[in-house]
């Protein structure tokens, strides 16, 4: 039975080593100090794939740690003494069960044991079949929706996996695409998340999923692991609460006396109240400089900024 094990690493140990090259790495076994915050640490893993998205970025398995890591090997200070270990990568056989589905692009709940011996249920789609180490498949999860590696197959002769019917999916698959249906790829795409205390995160989309074309891998700009995001998906409902959102604002804009004009100016600016206040005292302040007798190109010079104050007064 699994035992899902958490994101920190393990130190490893030493081995026979050879000159580490950028060219020659992927597919063998590696091992590096690294240095984080005053503490040191040896890592020891196999690399499994180099994204032609950022060369720079390698994706690493980890001994003892079941997340996939996105590490630029050759460019992170906080890698050091990165050596190749003569070692082969271990790749043990599988047996399917016969009459059984591929498991790639399925919805599945997932048993784990905890330190107490109780099974914990995790559900999740499986993404792929993992490269280098072919036995292993990538899986992501709805709890925690980075990308992790497991030999599935065991677990599920040990009956802790199981293939979810449609019935329960729903919510984990992103639908089909209608045949003939493409739309443009992401990857490559650099991307802007919010958090819900407002740190702001920036990251690169830098792969797409075969089996679910709508879903993509990122990796941010602050973390070493692979978050996996049904993207066209979330766009389309941020999109949706976004334009929800405007609506209301558009309403209060109105109820406040604002032309058109002065509603399309407010929202470029987040806050409501702000930039209510903001267009009154730009109004106040064109009267006064009418009342001066200065003309339409005066009062845009004395004051307006941005382009977006110029168009409100092009407009009316």
């Amino acid at each position: 039975m699994s035992k899902k094990r958490g994101r920190k690493r393990s130190s490893g140990e030493l081995s026979d080593t050879l000159t580490p090259d950028p060219n020659t790495i992927l597919g063998v076994r590696i091992q590096h100090n690294w240095r984080e915050k005053g503490n040191q640490s040896k890592w020891k893993g196999t690399v499994l794939d180099r994204l032609s998205v950022n060369p720079s970025l390698f994706m690493v398995k980890y001994d003892g740690f079941d997340c996939v890591y996105g590490i630029e090997l050759f460019k992170d200070e906080r890698v050091s003494n990165l050596q190749v270990l003569s070692e082969k990568v271990v790749n043990n056989k599988i047996k399917i069960p016969p009459g059984v589905e591929e498991l790639v692009g399925k919805a599945v709940e997932h048993l784990f044991e905890k330190e107490d011996g109780e099974k914990n249920e995790w559900r999740g789609m499986v993404l792929s079949r993992a490269p280098i180490m072919t036995n292993w498949y990538y899986i992501t999860y709805e709890k925690d929706p980075v990308l992790y590696m497991y030999q599935l197959w065991d677990d599920y002769a040990d009956g802790d996996l199981r293939i979810l019917p449609e019935a329960e999916n729903k919510h984990l698959l992103p639908a089909d695409r209608k045949p003939g249906e493409e739309t443009e790829s992401l990857v490559g795409k650099q991307v802007e998340y919010v958090t819900d205390k407002g740190v702001k995160r920036t990251g690169l989309v830098i792969y797409q999923v075969p089996a679910k074309p709508s879903v993509y891998y990122i990796k941010y700009d602050d973390d070493f692991h692979i978050h996996v995001y049904d993207l066209e998906t979330s766009f389309s409902v941020a999109m949706s609460e976004e334009q929800e959102n405007i609506d209301q604002r558009i309403t209060y804009f109105f109820n406040q006396g604002l032309t058109k004009a002065e509603t399309a100016s407010c929202l470029a600016i987040d806050d409501v109240h702000i930039s209510v206040r903001h267009l009154r005292r730009r109004r106040a302040r064109l009267q006064l400089y009418q009342r001066r007798n200065l003309t339409e190109p005066d009062v845009v010079v004395n004051t307006l900024k941005t382009k977006t104050d110029l168009s409100v007064f092009q407009t009316q």
